[in-house]
């Protein structure tokens, strides 16, 4: 899949010094690797950009065009890329890269990529006259060599058509040029297919079974036992349809896409609410998901010390509801919660004594440690936006909380479910002693209201920002996965069934009755092709089964539903 990266050219609103890069000294760059990387010897590489002003698509008036030029190379010891320790590189677009909508599609040639190591330099827009109108530090990756960077689905479909319709030629042509017509036409196909083996396990086994079977007609051929006309139709049918099969992967949606540990759905477990079997469960199901069961433990205050949970028989008749239904629970999930009330600020509570709520949340936890090893359930997540409790000078007590956890439990898996503060490296300290790291993610997707039903994917694609703390996610995501060596599982994401869902998290008309299934189908759609696409997520969690968050309904199959079953069977 190839990304959009977006680009305001109203610079107040970039704050490329904000960026997370592995070397302090490029934080001025805007780090374009979570979308972006270069591989010595690829061709026509894509490079996809979104230029707005001020949030508004660029219109490329008087000619201008997109260009990109730098050195790629070491790091020196100020840790630069220059001409001492790179070589210069540039690229200059042509009418031709304008797509819409403020987009530029660059097809990078080869000598983009002379040598691995990392590019820095200059991503932006210039005239006619060579001017440059608008110009942005930028850096990303360049691996070393290696033909498997990407696929490019369309072009591999349209060589294969061309070598089946060679294959029907071959039928028809006469016995003095088959021979010879015949083994060109299986050396094409060993070449293709060879180049289209990736990573993907059933097309290298089909490319590995059609070779098989040309290295058999060939052996008959070069022994002069050329077949009949029945037996060559026979062969030709069984290789072709091979072909076809691989035609068939390579066409899917799902090409490309990993496949997770968790496709989950978040249901919630309080006092007043119970998911049932007949309902929550039952949609579940027919999507195929888990759930993560969000338990609500109630506080008195925002300086309470003294969490309260609910009985450990309430709890277990959720799980067995899940169980009946034919939902596997994924993990158990407590939130803090005023009279409990989900709508609680988290992040803004702080205990008035650490101490005693930090022994009071250890037993919380071995309860529901408990209740997670009696039913198989794989993951606690130990903590849920409680902001200002995982700064890292909390990170002695929840060393303490995990080891006492693990003493008992060494085989349940730990996680957290962090908000934005997660690109805070002074909050990150905690991902370094769960198993995996879990963060939710509720980005900025667009400016635009969904007026009957309008919006595209593309009106949101590149749109895993955070406009508060200027991050991009995907890139966050990696950092984190890099420094801490753990997968991330997306503990909450979502939207509101709204026309301006995907413009405020909280919809203005979250009250109203009516239900706008689009919105919520487009930002699935956006999870699973984008978010989903980096292999460092092992799973997500889908925000929510309850209003105001519901995507689903017992009189229809809502687009949002069919598109979370459509899509769950693709990386499950």
């Amino acid at each position: 899949m190839i990304s959009t990266i977006t680009l305001d050219t109203y610079k107040q609103q970039i704050k490329s010094g904000d960026a997370f890069n592995i070397k302090e000294s490029i934080k001025s760059a805007y780090d374009m690797s979570a979308a972006f990387n270069g591989r010595v010897g690829d061709e026509q590489v894509p490079l996809v950009v979104q230029f707005k002003e001020r949030g508004i698509a660029q219109r490329f008036e008087d000619g201008v065009v997109p260009f990109l030029t730098g050195f790629v190379g070491s790091l020196d010891e100020n840790d630069q890329v220059t001409a001492e320790t790179g070589e210069a590189v540039s690229y200059v677009g042509t009418s031709d890269d304008i797509v819409g909508l403020g987009r530029v599609k660059m097809n990078l040639p080869g000598t983009m990529f002379p040598q691995e190591g990392f590019f820095q330099g200059f991503l932006g827009l210039q005239n006619a006259d060579g001017k440059r109108v608008t110009t942005f530090n930028v850096w990303f990756r360049v691996y070393g060599g290696n033909p498997d960077m990407f696929v490019n689905k369309a072009p591999f479909r349209t060589e294969l058509q061309k070598l089946l319709d060679a294959a029907e030629q071959l039928l028809a042509s006469q016995s003095g040029q088959f021979k010879a017509s015949l083994n060109d036409w299986s050396q094409q196909v060993i070449a293709l297919l060879t180049r289209i083996n990736g990573d993907y396990a059933e097309v290298q086994t089909i490319s590995t079974t059609v070779k098989a079977s040309l290295e058999e007609l060939e052996n008959k051929i070069k022994a002069d036992g050329l077949m009949t006309k029945s037996e060559l139709d026979v062969t030709i049918g069984a290789i072709t349809a091979r072909i076809d099969k691989a035609v068939e992967l390579v066409s899917d949606e799902s090409f490309g896409l990993h496949q997770l540990d968790y496709a989950t759905v978040s249901t919630t477990l309080s006092p007043t609410s119970m998911p049932s079997a007949s309902y929550e469960y039952k949609h579940l199901a027919k999507q195929s998901v888990g759930t993560v069961l969000v338990v609500m433990v109630n506080v008195a205050s925002s300086t309470d010390s003294s969490p309260i949970t609910m009985d450990d028989s309430r709890v277990q008749q959720a799980i067995d509801n899940a169980t009946s239904a034919g939902v596997k629970v994924s993990m158990i999930k407590p939130h803090l919660g005023a009279n409990w009330s989900d709508g609680f600020d988290r992040q803004h509570y702080l205990p008035s004594n650490i101490d005693e709520f930090f022994e009071n949340w250890t037993n919380i936890l071995l309860q529901y440690a408990a209740l997670c090893d009696k039913n198989g359930i794989p993951l606690l997540c130990i903590e849920c936006e409680q902001t200002l409790l995982t700064a890292n000078n909390y990170l002695s007590y929840w060393t303490k909380l995990v080891g006492t956890l693990k003493s008992k439990y060494p085989n349940l898996l730990l996680t957290t479910a962090s908000n934005s503060v997660f690109f805070d490296d002074d909050q990150t300290d905690i991902f370094g002693v769960v198993d995996i790291i879990g963060v939710n993610v509720y980005p900025n997707y667009t400016y635009k209201i969904d007026v009957g039903g309008n919006l595209t994917i593309q009106d949101i694609q590149g749109s895993y920002y955070d406009n508060v703390m200027n991050m991009n996610y995907m890139s966050r995501i990696s950092t984190l996965s890099y420094r801490y060596q753990k997968k991330v599982f997306i503990t909450e994401i979502g939207v509101m069934p709204q026309d301006d869902g995907l413009v405020h998290l909280m919809s203005d008309h979250y009250a109203d009755s009516s239900r706008d299934y689009h919105v919520q189908a487009l930002a699935m759609r956006l999870m699973f092709e984008e978010l989903l696409s980096n292999k460092n997520i092992c799973g997500f969690s889908w925000w929510h089964t309850g209003e105001p968050f519901d995507y689903f309904s017992d009189s229809q199959t809502t687009e949002a539903e069919q598109t979370m079953i459509d899509y769950v069977k693709k990386v499950k």
